[in-house]
C-alpha cells in the first residue's frame, strides 16, 4: 500500500529533539513569537510575519528553525511555559 501524504508529512516533522511531534501542522502554536490575534483577513500572525504567516510555515511543511526570505531576521523560538 502506497504512503499516505498524511504519514509522509508526519515522518518529515518528528524534530530531533523530539519536543515536536506532528501528523501535519505547524509548531507556531509551540512559538513565543506568534501573535494571539490574526489579521484583518483571519490568518495567523507572528514577528516574523505580521501580514502573515505563510502557507508552507503554517501547515507545516517547512519548519522555520533557520531564517527564510522576509522573515524579519526571527525564527522560531518555544514558548516558555
Amino acid at each position: 500500500m502506497p504512503k499516505t501524504k498524511d504519514a509522509d508529512r508526519a515522518e518529515r516533522f518528528v524534530d530531533t529533539d523530539l519536543s515536536f511531534i506532528s501528523l501535519g501542522g505547524a509548531e507556531c502554536h509551540k512559538c513565543k513569537h506568534l501573535n494571539e490575534e490574526t489579521n484583518d483577513d483571519g490568518e495567523e500572525t507572528c514577528k516574523a510575519f505580521p501580514g502573515g504567516i505563510p502557507d508552507d510555515i503554517i501547515i507545516g511543511d517547512t519548519l522555520h528553525r533557520v531564517p527564510v526570505d522576509g522573515d524579519n531576521g526571527i525564527t522560531f523560538e518555544p514558548r516558555e511555559e
